[in-house]
């Protein structure tokens, strides 16, 4: 199905229409532009996080993501790194500073057909290749924002290039949907609070929308942190595919820029993600 003719579905499906679908249909209407995982080639999959809200966890269960599936040392293009969100944590989170790492994932977007995409990334340490956030938040204003299909973009520079790719996303309503049509699974990282509980439903009608949510695993994130609801309270109501424990020296060590402490964090972490990380 065209982009177009999904926007205009999206938007006939709700009462309150408000121009914003005939307004892409009429600028996509004559453009190919990728609506699945299928419409892309290469012999890579893309994996999204996608946080219901900022401050969820996607990039570091992203991140967790990454050192579990994470091959060989001498196979570093294996696993890629992108993060689309305005804020760029994981940038911060890794510890590539911009005075030393100025390579961002817009070099990636702005890459040609058929250039190497790891030609604009960075290889960590931990083995896997980076394409951080933009260095500026002025330049997630002027370039990354106002361009909905960035993320369809970077997906399909990594996948033609990688073997798995895993794309950190804003939240749906923030451009996170581009990335998810053409995921090959989405991961929907969810905090054990109220405000979640409210937000779920319609987040998943989106995706819904947009043809994702039969490829989308809701993630519970940081369940039994002081100050949010009693998992037995929230379980039943989201019924999420894989729940993750709070652990509080896993803040410490992102803080710290030591995001290691996951090798220790990674026997919880590979129980409840392995069997919903398996495509």
């Amino acid at each position: 199905m065209a982009l177009a003719e999904r926007f205009r579905r999206a938007i006939a499906a709700n009462p309150k229409r408000n121009g914003f679908g005939d307004f892409f249909a009429d600028l996509l209407n004559d453009v190919a532009v990728p609506v699945s995982p299928d419409d892309l080639k290469g012999r890579g999959k893309i994996l999204a996080f996608l946080s219901l809200y900022p401050g969820s966890g996607a990039t570091t269960l992203s991140i967790y993501a990454a050192m579990t599936l994470t091959g060989k040392k001498d196979e570093p293009k294996e696993v890629a790194l992108a993060d689309l969100t305005p804020w760029g944590k994981a940038r911060s989170y890794l510890g590539l500073h911009p005075d030393d790492y100025p390579a961002s994932v817009l070099d990636l977007i702005r890459a040609e057909d058929g250039d190497d995409a790891a030609r604009f990334g960075v290889l960590h340490p931990f083995g896997f290749f980076v394409f951080p956030g933009v260095v500026h938040r002025l330049d997630a204003v002027l370039e990354l924002l106002p361009e909905p299909l960035a993320a369809v973009r970077a997906a399909a520079r990594i996948k033609a290039s990688f073997d798995t790719g895993l794309l950190i996303l804003p939240p749906v309503e923030s451009g996170g949907w581009a990335g998810a049509m053409v995921a090959d699974r989405i991961f929907l990282v969810v905090p054990p609070a109220r405000a979640a509980l409210d937000a779920l439903p319609d987040a998943l009608s989106i995706l819904d929308r947009f043809g994702a949510r039969g490829r989308t695993k809701v993630v519970l994130n940081q369940a039994g942190k002081p100050g949010t609801m009693d998992p037995r309270d929230v379980l039943p109501v989201i019924r999420p595919d894989a729940t993750l424990p709070y652990d509080a020296k896993v803040e410490e060590s992102i803080n710290q820029r030591r995001p290691d402490y996951a090798r220790r964090f990674s026997a919880r972490f590979q129980k409840a993600m392995r069997p919903i990380l398996r495509l």
